[in-house]
């Protein structure tokens, strides 16, 4: 994800609360890191949209 304000990203403790094993901020690059269950959430997020 592109995000312009870093500043507005939530802390790794904020994620790792909603289930996030990591965070990666480099440049304007955000990825959060939910290791083997990422698939089980991709599949949650495509049921609701």
């Amino acid at each position: 994800m592109q995000q312009k304000d870093l500043d507005k990203v939530a802390e790794l403790a904020a994620w790792k609360s909603e289930g996030a094993r990591g965070l990666i901020k480099k440049d304007n690059g955000i990825q959060a890191v939910y290791g083997p269950k990422a698939d089980v959430l991709k599949s949650d997020i495509n049921d609701i949209l």
